[in-house]
C-alpha cells in the first residue's frame, strides 16, 4: 500500500518546516494526527520533532495542564497545552532550550463525529516559547464538512502555527485556504512581559539575540545595522550582512521597524514571524523609527547599511513633506549622530535598472557619509514571495 502525495501546499510548508532550525515538542487533543502524519511522510522530521503525544483521553490532557477545565477546546487550554509541551523540551533538549531553538505547541478541537455534537466544532491552536505565545482560534460551521475534511483543515492549521514559530522563510498563507465566508479565524501574538510592547511604557528598542534571548537598551550605539522588513529573511540580507561585517570590522545586527514609512505598520504577530527567522544567525532589533533621522537618536555612531534604492529614498523630499531644507536637516542630524551609510549596488524592482552610489545625487557637503560597498545578489524579497505563491 502505497500513500498518497501530499497536496503540494502542505508539501512545501512541511519541507520549509524541516530546514528551520526550530525544533518543539507538540500536544494534541481532539484532532491534529494528520498534520502529523504530513510531518513524518517526509524527511526531515527528526529534525522538527522533540516528541508528539496524542491527549485523547481526559485524564491524559488534565495531566499536561495540571487542571480540569471548565470546557476542553479552548484558547486557554491550547495555550497550557503548549506551555507544558515548551516545558517538556527543555527537559528533553536543555540545550536546544537554552539557543532558542525550541518551543511548544498545543491543539485542542472538537469536530464532527459519528453522531452529532450539541456545541460547536471549533479548534484551538497555541505556540509558546520564551518571545511569547501564538495563539488561534476558530469556530467551524457546523455540518459543511465531512469529519476527514474538518481533520483536513486542522491540519492545515496546525501547520501553519508551526510555520510561523518555525521561522518558515516562506509565506504559508495558503495553509488558510478553504475557510468558509461564515468563519472568522482569530489569531493574535502575546509577548512575554520581558518585551511589552503595548503598554503605556512602551519601549523604543527591543534586541533579541539569535538565541532569542531579549533585552531593552535604551540606545544601542556604535552598531553595523541592516534595516530591513525581512518579508522573508533571504540569502542576500545574510550575505549583505557578512560583507558589511567584513568591511567595517563591526559585528552586523539587523533591525526592523514595526513602522514603515512606505508599508505601514506591522503587527506583532507578523513581527514574531519574522524575528524566528534569525534564530542562529543573528541579532535583530525591533524599533518603532521608520526615519533614519529618527533612528540615528537610538543608533548613534552607527553604519546603516543600505540599498543604493533606499539611500536614494533616503533624499527624496517625499518622506520630509516634499520639502528640501527639511531633508538637508535630517541629513545634518544623522551627520551630528555620527552616522554613516554603507551603499551596496542594487536592481530597482520598479525600473529593473542596476543602482549604484555613483548614480546617486547626494547634496553637497555629505558625501563622505555615503561609502560603497563592493557587494551585489539581486534578490527580491517580492518576488520570492510571488515565487513562493505559485509554488503551491
Amino acid at each position: 500500500m502505497s500513500l498518497e502525495p501530499l497536496p503540494s501546499q502542505i508539501s512545501y510548508a512541511v519541507q520549509h518546516i524541516h530546514t528551520t532550525p526550530r525544533r518543539f515538542v507538540l500536544n494534541f487533543a481532539g484532532a491534529g494526527s494528520t498534520a502529523l502524519a504530513w510531518l513524518h511522510a517526509q524527511a526531515g522530521s527528526s529534525r522538527s520533532i522533540i516528541e508528539a503525544v496524542d491527549r485523547y483521553a481526559q485524564a491524559s490532557l488534565i495531566e499536561a495542564v495540571g487542571y480540569e477545565p471548565s470546557s476542553y477546546t479552548s484558547v486557554e487550554v491550547a495555550v497550557a497545552l503548549a506551555k507544558q509541551a515548551y516545558e517538556r523540551a527543555e527537559v528533553l533538549e536543555p540545550s536546544s532550550a537554552q539557543t532558542g531553538l525550541s518551543f511548544g505547541v498545543g491543539l485542542t478541537a472538537t469536530i464532527a463525529t459519528g453522531r452529532t455534537k450539541r456545541g460547536d466544532h471549533r479548534v484551538a491552536i497555541a505556540s509558546y516559547d520564551g518571545l511569547g505565545i501564538l495563539q488561534l482560534d476558530l469556530v467551524l460551521t457546523k455540518g459543511a464538512r465531512t469529519r476527514s475534511q474538518e481533520e483536513e483543515l486542522v491540519g492545515r492549521l496546525l501547520l501553519y502555527v508551526i510555520s510561523l514559530a518555525s521561522g518558515v522563510r516562506a509565506p504559508t498563507n495558503s495553509l488558510l485556504a478553504g475557510l468558509l465566508a461564515s468563519e472568522t479565524l482569530t489569531s493574535q501574538f502575546t509577548p512575554q512581559l520581558s518585551w511589552q510592547i503595548e503598554n503605556t511604557q512602551k519601549p523604543e528598542l527591543i534586541y533579541i539575540d539569535q538565541h532569542m534571548q531579549v533585552s531593552l537598551p535604551d540606545s544601542y550605539p556604535n552598531a553595523l545595522l541592516l534595516p530591513g522588513s525581512f518579508d522573508p529573511l533571504h540569502a542576500g540580507h545574510l550575505e549583505l550582512a557578512r560583507a558589511a561585517s567584513d568591511h567595517s570590522g563591526r559585528p552586523a545586527s539587523f533591525e526592523l521597524a514595526l513602522t514603515n514609512a512606505d508599508k505601514g505598520e506591522i503587527d506583532l504577530l507578523r513581527a514574531y514571524s519574522r524575528v524566528t527567522q534569525f534564530v542562529t544567525e543573528a541579532p535583530v532589533i525591533l524599533s518603532r523609527n521608520s526615519l533614519f533621522v529618527d533612528k540615528a537618536h537610538f543608533f548613534p555612531n552607527s553604519i546603516f547599511v543600505v540599498g543604493a534604492d533606499t539611500a536614494t529614498r533616503l533624499m527624496d523630499t517625499r518622506f520630509y513633506d516634499h520639502s528640501k531644507p527639511a531633508m538637508l536637516a535630517a541629513l545634518t542630524n544623522l551627520r551630528e549622530a555620527g552616522c554613516s551609510f554603507l551603499v551596496a549596488s542594487r536592481k530597482s524592482v520598479r525600473s529593473q535598472q542596476l543602482v549604484q552610489l555613483a548614480d546617486l545625487s547626494i547634496p553637497a557637503g555629505f558625501e563622505d557619509m555615503f561609502t560603497a560597498l563592493e557587494f551585489r545578489m539581486d534578490i527580491s524579497s517580492s518576488q520570492l514571495r510571488r515565487a513562493a505563491s505559485e509554488a503551491h
